[in-house]
């Protein structure tokens, strides 16, 4: 969508901000988290506002407010993952760890507050969604946490949970306010939306080698799969086995990073990422071009796929 919508929900979060926090300590971490999440943008709040705008036929005001309170609850999920997965150094939460957590479950029931108190006559079945989405999003976190996937199959599940639930319930919000009749509609692709993403952040996981790697994490993510499973005796292959069992130290894994890059391509490990987020991108597609809406909002939706 455009900068401006971007533009409104930054803005709309810091009424909130101003309007229900009343510790000044609280208040300026809470800045500074959303300042440095707006470099990325808001998807979520984005595809709250347009599903919300395809099923009413024009934008109103209030749903900017639901929009954003869909981001703080994104943002509480990304500081928990993030301290979780001890994965990413240069998020400024994990700098005062307990202090983002607390921060963390406040931002989880405000999102649920704000929603409460709209004005929308739907506003408890899209309270319904966020606990039920959310909760299952959670549960994929757990079995990441675990790490202990083994096959492609787990994997997507997983990813599903995690990543799907979060995607899918932007959407429904979105919709449910609007129209709950047409919820059926949105869930499918709104989950392939999250799965596309997580495979696209799969492949880019591997292209550098700083904390946020996956290989260096001895996470689980589908290229790494597909590079284990393949069946020929490379030693750099048997060296990263190694690795992941615990027999060798990371500082191994490091000198070999160029040769792990092209082993990534020439296996075939990147190309069936791809393969695989296009065959999601595809359904994803056609579940969009099925609906009875107009062609200006299906491109719009195709944008996020």
């Amino acid at each position: 969508m455009s900068l401006d919508v971007n533009n409104r929900l930054y803005s709309t979060m810091v009424d909130i901000l101003e309007t229900y926090v009343t510790n000044k300590d609280m208040k300026t971490q809470i800045y500074e988290f959303i300042d440095f999440k707006k470099e990325e943008g808001y998807l979520f709040g984005e595809l709250v506002v347009l599903h919300y705008v395809i099923y009413n036929n024009k934008i109103e005001n209030h749903i900017f407010k639901v929009a954003a309170a869909i981001e703080l609850l994104i943002l509480s999920f990304d500081i928990l993952d993030d301290i979780e997965d001890q994965d990413n150094l240069s998020s400024p939460w994990v700098q005062h760890q307990n202090l983002s957590l607390n921060i963390s479950s406040y931002l989880l029931f405000l999102c649920q507050l704000i929603i409460k108190e709209s004005d929308f006559k739907h506003k408890y079945i899209a309270l319904e969604l966020l606990i039920t989405k959310a909760l299952r999003a959670i549960e994929g976190q757990h079995i990441d946490l675990l790490n202990n996937i083994s096959c492609e199959d787990r994997y997507i599940d997983m990813v599903v949970l995690k990543s799907g639930s979060l995607t899918e319930l932007a959407c429904l919000i979105g919709t449910v306010l609007a129209n709950p009749d047409k919820a059926t509609e949105v869930q499918f692709y709104g989950s392939h939306i999250g799965v596309i993403g997580q495979i696209q952040n799969d492949m880019e996981g591997m292209k550098c080698w700083d904390g946020k790697n996956d290989l260096l994490n001895k996470k689980w993510t589908l290229p790494i799969l597909y590079l284990l499973a393949v069946e020929q005796n490379h030693p750099v292959i048997e060296k990263i086995q190694n690795y992941y069992n615990g027999s060798i130290e990371k500082h191994e894994i490091l000198e070999l990073a160029k040769v792990i890059e092209s082993l990534l391509e020439e296996t075939g490990a990147f190309l069936y990422s791809k393969v695989t987020q296009q065959l999601y991108r595809n359904k994803a597609e056609s579940s969009i071009m099925s609906l009875s809406i107009t062609k200006k909002y299906k491109e719009a939706l195709l944008k996020y796929i």
